[in-house]
C-alpha cells in the first residue's frame, strides 16, 4: 500500500496525521461546482497551451504559451511574438515558464532557446543561450527561480545552473554537479528540481534524493550541507517541493504520492489521498492544495483531512480541468489554471463568499431542523457539513407526510419548534412531524369555515403554534391539544394574498404583517389593540400597506421593529411614539421590496428584495448593496425565504436556489492599484517604438507626455490590478488644469479628452470595488500639450516688448515729426524773414521816398520803381521756392531736375547765356527729403546767381550724375573768373554755400582764375 508521508514544523505546529481517506469521492460528488472564469483565445491569448502564469509587482498577470508571452490586465491581453528580424524581440515563441526576481525583473524560460530578461518598460530582451562555460548549460528550461541572495536557480534539461550578477554588471554562470549515483540517471527525463524555501534554503530533488546546497561567500564553491533518500528505487517524476509558508509545512510528492517533511527532514508522518500525476500545484490562501490528479483537479485540505475533485457546470470548463498544466495563486488569493490546450481558468474565492446551492430551484421557504439540517418547502433537506452547504435528500418519513393527503408538496408553510418537531401546513389541518423518528400526527382545526391552508405557522417561546387564515389568526397549544382562534378587525373577502404575511414575536406581544397594515396582538389580553397603516400625507407613517417582513434593532430592541414592505422600502417603527422613519432607494436600497430582514451581530440589517442583497446600517446610514456578479443566485429573492441558523450562517433563498454566508466574512475589499493599459491618439493606438512617438516606453510605465498642439485628442485607457470581482470595480478620472470636479465612470476603464488647449494637465484616476472606498492612491501622467509658436509665453514677450517698442517708436517719431514741423516752421519763418524781410523793407523805403516825391517835378522816380520791382519779384521767387520746397511731391529727383532746369534757362536766357545742362537718368530712382533738397537746391542756386552777376560770360555748363551711391553736382562758366580767397573773405555768399554742404556731409570745390572762368564741384 502506499503511504504519505507528513512532518511538520516542530516549534509551532504538532503532528496531526490524517488517516487515508477511504471514500474521497463521495464528498466530491456532493460538493457544488465552482464558479470559474473561462480566458482563452477569443478573449486575445496568444495560445491554448498555457505552461506559466506568474503576476508581477504591478499586477499584471503574465501567461507562458507555446505561441508567445501574454500580459493579461482584467480586461485585455498584450501578446508578445519572437520576430527574426528584430534581435530584441522575446527569443521563441515556445514558453516553458516565466519568473519574476526581487529586482522586479521578468525571466522567461523557452523550450529551447535559452532564458531571456525581458524589459517589460522597452518590451525588449536580452536572450542567454548555451555557449561557453559561462553560459546556461542547456536552452531547454524548465523552472527559473531565485534564493534571498539573488541569485537565480535555473532547471535545464541538462541540469541545475545557478546564475549570479556582479556588481559591474557581468554575470556569472554555475553549473551544479551531484554524485554518480545521480549522474547516471541522466538522459530522457529532465534532470534535477530545484525549490527555494522561506529560510532560503536551496533544496534539490533529484530521482532518488533531497539535497541541500550552501555556496560559499564569493559564490565559488559550495557544499553538500544534508540530504533526504526517498527510498530503494530510482523516483520517476522527479518529485516537487511544494510549501504553506502560513503553516510552515513543506509537501512532497514521493512515488506518485503526497507527503509532509518537516524542515529537517526527518520524522515524516502519512498523509492523505493518491497523487498519480503532478504536472503542477499550488497552495491557495486557505492552505488548500490545488493540483492535477489523473486529469481531474483535486482540492486537497490538509487542515480537515477531506479532498475534493473540482468540476465545473460547463463543459468547456471541465476541458480546462482535465488537462491542467500548471496552477497559480495571486497576491489576493485567486487561483489561476493553466491547461495544455484550451487556455485557462480564475477562481476568484471572492465570488464564493455568498456560497449557493439548489440551483434551478425557486425557493419558497426555509427552515432549520436542527444545526446539520435546513428544510426547504418542498421537504428537501440540506445538510451543513464543515461550514458548507450540501444537498440531501427528502426529509425522512416522507411518505407518511404523503398519506396525509398531501398530493402536492410545491407549498408547504413550515415551522419548528424547540423540541425538534416540524410543523406542516395543511388544507383544514396541520402536521407535526418528529425528525428523529419520522413519525408524525395530523390535528384537524375544529372549526367548519376554516377549510383552507394556513399561512404563515409560527412558533413561539413556548411552542404554541400560531397560524393565519383569512378572517382569523388561529393559536394551537400542542400540550393541551387545543385551538383558539382571535378574529381580525374586519371581514376579509377573497384576496390574491394571505391576509397574515409574517409574525414576530416580541415579549407578550405578537407582530403582525398583513396586506392592510401592521397590527399589534397582546397574548395576554387576546386583543389586537394597536394597527399602523400608511396615511395620506404623513410621511411618519407607514409607507406601504404590504408588510412582508418583520425583525427587532439589535442595539434598542425594546424601543425600536424593523418593517420591509411590498414597494415602500425598509421602515423602522418607534414603538413608543407610534412613528416610522422610511428607507428607500432615494437613500441608496437597489429596490423598494424588502422581502426579508436579518440583524447580524453587530447591529447591522441584511435585507433581501427583488434587486440583490443589502447591507445596511442603521447607525451610519451606509448602505452595500451585492447582485449576480457578486456570487448570489440571481437578483430576485422570494418571501418568507430567509433565516439565521444556529451556527450564525445566513440563508437567503430565491427563484434560483440558496445563498449561505457568514455576514462577519463579507467585508469590503481595498481599492486596486491602477495601472496604465492604453494610450490614443485621435483614437489611434500610439506605438512608442516608431520614430517622433510621444512615448518612449509602454504607457504602463509612462510619467509624463509632451503632445503637439495639433495632437489634443487623447485616450488614457487604465484598469485596476486586483481580480477579484472584476465585474465589480469602478473608476472615476479627473483632468487636473480642465476638470473641476471627478468624472465617475462606473465600469468604463477609458477616458478621452478633446481639444484641450495647449498647457499642462495631470491626469489622475482611482478604482475601487462598488462596495469599498476610494482611498487615496491614484495614478497619474503628467501631460504637456505644447502651444504653437504663436502661442508661446516668449512669442507674447515679444510682441509685447514689439508692441511697447513701436509705441515707444511711433510716440518717438510723432515727438520727431512735430518737432520737425516746427523746426520746419521756425525755418520757413527764418528764411521769410532773410529772405523776403529785408526785400520787403527796401520795397517800403524806396515807396515810401516815392510817394513824398509825388508831384515834384524835378525828382525822377523811376529807378526806384525799377527797384522795387525787383524786389518784388525776387520777393516771388523766394515765395515760389519755399512753397516748392515743403512740396512732399518734389522729393523725387526727377522735380528737382525739373526746378534746377527751369531755373537755370529763365536765369541765363535773360543775360544771353547759352546754357548746357545735363543730368543722370538714373537720378529719376532717388528721393531727398525736404531738408536736404533745400540745401541742395540753394547750393545750385546760389552759384547759378553768382555767375549771372558776376561772371560775364557766354556759356554755363551743368552736369548732375549718380555713382557710388552718391551724387554729382558740376557747374562750369567761361566769364571772367574770380580770385576764391579774396571772395571768401568779402562776402557770405561762398560761406553759406559751404555751410549747406557741411549740413549734407558733401564735399565742395570751387576753382577758379583770373580770365579763365569759374568751376564748381560738390559731391554728397
Amino acid at each position: 500500500m502506499r503511504v504519505l508521508l507528513a512532518v511538520k514544523k516542530t516549534i509551532t505546529f504538532a503532528v496531526f496525521p490524517c488517516v487515508l481517506f477511504i471514500n474521497t469521492h463521495t464528498s466530491a460528488q456532493l460538493a457544488p461546482p465552482l464558479k470559474f472564469e473561462s480566458i482563452g483565445i477569443t478573449d486575445g491569448l496568444s495560445q491554448g497551451f498555457v505552461s506559466d502564469i506568474t503576476q508581477d509587482k504591478n499586477g499584471f498577470i503574465w501567461i507562458t504559451t507555446s505561441d508567445g508571452l501574454n500580459r493579461y490586465d482584467g480586461t485585455k491581453i498584450t501578446t508578445y511574438h519572437h520576430d527574426p528580424e528584430d534581435s530584441t524581440s522575446i527569443g521563441g515563441n515556445d514558453l516553458s515558464c516565466i519568473f519574476e526576481d526581487s529586482k522586479g525583473r521578468l525571466w522567461i524560460g523557452t523550450r529551447n532557446h535559452g532564458i531571456d530578461l525581458f524589459d517589460r518598460e522597452t518590451e525588449t530582451a536580452k536572450h542567454f543561450r548555451k555557449g561557453d562555460n559561462n553560459s546556461i548549460r542547456s536552452d531547454e528550461i524548465n523552472k527559473i527561480t531565485e534564493d534571498k541572495s539573488g541569485a537565480l536557480w535555473i532547471e535545464t534539461k541538462g541540469g541545475l545552473d545557478r546564475l549570479v550578477f556582479e556588481k559591474n554588471g557581468n554575470h556569472i554562470f554555475t553549473h551544479i554537479r551531484l554524485d554518480n549515483d545521480f549522474e547516471q540517471h541522466r538522459g530522457a527525463f529532465w534532470a534535477e528540481k530545484v525549490f527555494v524555501d522561506s529560510k532560503n534554503r536551496v533544496l534539490v530533488t533529484t530521482h532518488t534524493h533531497i539535497w541541500e546546497l550552501q555556496f560559499s561567500r564569493d559564490g565559488k564553491n559550495y557544499t553538500l550541507v544534508s540530504r533526504f533518500r526517498f527510498g530503494t528505487r530510482a523516483t520517476f517524476p522527479i518529485p516537487e517541493i511544494l510549501e504553506d509558508t502560513v503553516r510552515h509545512i513543506l509537501y512532497v510528492n514521493d512515488h506518485q504520492s503526497l507527503r509532509f517533511l518537516k524542515y529537517n527532514f526527518s520524522d515524516p508522518q502519512p498523509a492523505f489521498g493518491t497523487i498519480r500525476e503532478l504536472p503542477g500545484w499550488t497552495i491557495d490562501k486557505q492552505g488548500r492544495i490545488w493540483t492535477n490528479d489523473r486529469r481531474q483537479v483535486k482540492l486537497i485540505d490538509p487542515e480537515t483531512c477531506t479532498e475534493r475533485y473540482v468540476y465545473s457546470s460547463y463543459p468547456s470548463q471541465m476541458k480546462i480541468l482535465e488537462i491542467a498544466t500548471a496552477f497559480y495563486t495571486d497576491r489576493t488569493g485567486i487561483v489561476w489554471i493553466a491547461s495544455g490546450g484550451y487556455g485557462l481558468l480564475k477562481y476568484d474565492p471572492y465570488s464564493e463568499q455568498f456560497h449557493h446551492v439548489l440551483p434551478e430551484t425557486s425557493i419558497y421557504q426555509i427552515l432549520e431542523v436542527n444545526r446539520e439540517t435546513l428544510l426547504t418547502h418542498q421537504l428537501q433537506t440540506v445538510r451543513l457539513e464543515k461550514g458548507n452547504l450540501y444537498l440531501g435528500g427528502k426529509i425522512a418519513g416522507i411518505r407518511e407526510i404523503e398519506k396525509q393527503n398531501m398530493t402536492a408538496l410545491s407549498v408547504s408553510p413550515l415551522a419548528s419548534d424547540s423540541s425538534g418537531n416540524i410543523w406542516i401546513g395543511m388544507s383544514g389541518s396541520i402536521y407535526r412531524h418528529d425528525v428523529k423518528t419520522g413519525k408524525g400526527k395530523k390535528y384537524s382545526v375544529p372549526y367548519d369555515d376554516i377549510e383552507s391552508t394556513p399561512f404563515p405557522l409560527y412558533t413561539d417561546r413556548d411552542n404554541k403554534l400560531w397560524m393565519g387564515y383569512r378572517n382569523y389568526l388561529v393559536r394551537f397549544d400542542p400540550v393541551s391539544r387545543e385551538f383558539s382562534r382571535f378574529a381580525y378587525p374586519s371581514i376579509q373577502f377573497m384576496l390574491d394574498f394571505d391576509f397574515l404575511q409574517c409574525i414576530y414575536e416580541d415579549d407578550h406581544l405578537l407582530w403582525l404583517g398583513t396586506i392592510k397594515g401592521l397590527y399589534r396582538f397582546d397574548t395576554k389580553t387576546e386583543k389586537m389593540n394597536r394597527h399602523y397603516t400608511n396615511q395620506k400625507g404623513n410621511s411618519r407613517s407607514l409607507s406601504n400597506d404590504f408588510v412582508i417582513a418583520l425583525t427587532r434593532d439589535m442595539q434598542y430592541p425594546d424601543r425600536y421593529l424593523w418593517i420591509g414592505t411590498k414597494g415602500g422600502g425598509l421602515n423602522r417603527l418607534d414603538k413608543k411614539s407610534g412613528l416610522f422613519v422610511k428607507f428607500s432607494t432615494k437613500n441608496g436600497l437597489p429596490n423598494n421590496v424588502i422581502y426579508g430582514i436579518l440583524p447580524d451581530d453587530n447591529g447591522k440589517l441584511w435585507l433581501s428584495s427583488n434587486n440583490g442583497l443589502t447591507e445596511f446600517d442603521p447607525v451610519s446610514g451606509n448602505i452595500r448593496n451585492f447582485n449576480e456578479e457578486d456570487g448570489l443566485q440571481g437578483n430576485e429573492f422570494n418571501r418568507y425565504s430567509y433565516l439565521k441558523t444556529s451556527a450564525g450562517k445566513f440563508v437567503f433563498g430565491g427563484l434560483n436556489g440558496l445563498n449561505y454566508f457568514d455576514p462577519k466574512e463579507i467585508k469590503p475589499l481595498p481599492p486596486p492599484n491602477v495601472m496604465f493599459t492604453d494610450f490614443r491618439l485621435f483614437n489611434k493606438p500610439v506605438d512608442f517604438t516608431r520614430p517622433g512617438s510621444p512615448i518612449r516606453k509602454n504607457i504602463s510605465y509612462v510619467k509624463a507626455i509632451t503632445l503637439r498642439y495639433t495632437q489634443n485628442v487623447v485616450t488614457f485607457g487604465f484598469a485596476g490590478m486586483d481580480f477579484r470581482a472584476k465585474k465589480g470595480i469602478v473608476y472615476r478620472y479627473k483632468m487636473q488644469g480642465f476638470d473641476k470636479d471627478w468624472i465617475y465612470a462606473e465600469k468604463e476603464n477609458e477616458a478621452t479628452y478633446t481639444n484641450l488647449d495647449p498647457g499642462k494637465y495631470t491626469f489622475v484616476v482611482q478604482g475601487k470595488f462598488k462596495n469599498g472606498s476610494w482611498g487615496v492612491k491614484t495614478a497619474s501622467i503628467l501631460l504637456v500639450i505644447v502651444p504653437p509658436w504663436y502661442r508661446t509665453y516668449w512669442f507674447y514677450i515679444l510682441v509685447t516688448v514689439s508692441i511697447l517698442s513701436s509705441s515707444y517708436a511711433f510716440y518717438k517719431y510723432r515727438i520727431n515729426q512735430i518737432m520737425r514741423l516746427e523746426g520746419l516752421r521756425n525755418r520757413i519763418a527764418r528764411d521769410l524773414h532773410d529772405e523776403i524781410g529785408s526785400s520787403i523793407s527796401t520795397i517800403a523805403i524806396y515807396s515810401k521816398i516815392v510817394h513824398e516825391q509825388v508831384g515834384s517835378k524835378t525828382f525822377n522816380n523811376e529807378p526806384l520803381l525799377k527797384k522795387i520791382t525787383e524786389h518784388a519779384t525776387e520777393i516771388m521767387e523766394s515765395m515760389n521756392d519755399i512753397v516748392w520746397n515743403i512740396n512732399t511731391k518734389n522729393d523725387s529727383f526727377d522735380n528737382i531736375i525739373i526746378k534746377m532746369r527751369e531755373h537755370a534757362y529763365q536765369l541765363f536766357e535773360a543775360k544771353g547765356y547759352m546754357l548746357h545742362f545735363q543730368f543722370d537718368e538714373a537720378l529719376s530712382k532717388i528721393k531727398l527729403q525736404m531738408e536736404r533738397r533745400r540745401d541742395f537746391y540753394l547750393i545750385y542756386k546760389e552759384a547759378l546767381n553768382n555767375i549771372a552777376k558776376y561772371a560775364e560770360g557766354k556759356n554755363v555748363w551743368i552736369t548732375v550724375t549718380t555713382g557710388n551711391q552718391q551724387i554729382h553736382l558740376v557747374i562750369e562758366d567761361d566769364g571772367k573768373g574770380f580770385d576764391p580767397v579774396a571772395a571768401a573773405k568779402s562776402g557770405n555768399g561762398l560761406n553759406n554755400m559751404q555751410f549747406r554742404a557741411n549740413a549734407l556731409k558733401g564735399t565742395l570745390m570751387i576753382t577758379s582764375e583770373i580770365g579763365k572762368g569759374t568751376k564748381l564741384r560738390f559731391v554728397f
